[in-house]
């Protein structure tokens, strides 16, 4: 299964809370709450790329270009999946759940697709062969709609680096045993919490 794009159709209703990162990176003043909120989101959203996971309930929409019978879903843990789609240019035909294909799975979620040559969505033949054709799948996924429900440690994870993005306002570099240097993008204090959640994909 090739994966080409995935979008967010409908962002996370609620960011870390504010005075929770601000508690914990000891700041008292009010001055910098807009950058601080704008950090927290940023880091929330790089955290969740590096652990190819959705933290707070989103709805995203996942494009393949290519179609086998069995593939998982990015950014686990998956709620559940609302709509899938087989695409070819113009032609476009919405599949039955528990019929044209199925949703396994608990948290980490994947569909197996019953449709083949002979077992087609109305409006397709026979003689068709799907694998020539894409597949759009739409789906919730997120822990839930509360931080609470989040892992303590992705929490954490996000406060600093929130808090490294804050006190650093510019790119960090590390060099290692070669000598070339490198943007460092995670703090490796919170690589480390975030390494317990993280999914790499096969």
């Amino acid at each position: 299964m090739a994966l080409t794009e995935l979008t967010v159709v409908t962002p996370p209703a609620t960011e870390l809370n504010l005075a929770t990162v601000k508690n914990y990176l000891r700041i008292d003043f009010t001055d910098d709450d807009t950058l601080l909120t704008t950090l927290i989101q940023s880091a929330r959203e790089r955290a969740e790329q590096y652990c190819n996971r959705a933290f707070i309930t989103q709805t995203l929409g996942a494009y393949y270009d290519k179609i086998e019978r069995s593939f998982g879903l990015p950014r686990a843990p998956i709620q559940n999946v609302s709509s899938v789609q087989l695409i070819y240019l113009d032609e476009v035909s919405n599949l039955n759940a528990n019929a044209d294909y199925f949703v396994l799975g608990n948290q980490d979620k994947w569909i197996t697709i019953t449709a083949t040559t002979y077992n087609l969505p109305p409006g397709f033949s026979p003689g068709d062969d799907i694998s020539r054709y894409h597949l759009n799948v739409t789906y919730t996924a997120g822990y839930g709609n509360s931080w609470t429900s989040v892992p303590a440690g992705i929490q954490e994870a996000i406060m600093k680096m929130a808090g490294a993005a804050y006190e650093l306002r510019e790119d960090a570099f590390v060099t290692n045993k070669t000598g070339s240097t490198g943007v460092i993008t995670i703090p490796n204090s919170a690589k480390a919490l975030l390494e317990a959640y993280r999914i790499i994909p096969l």
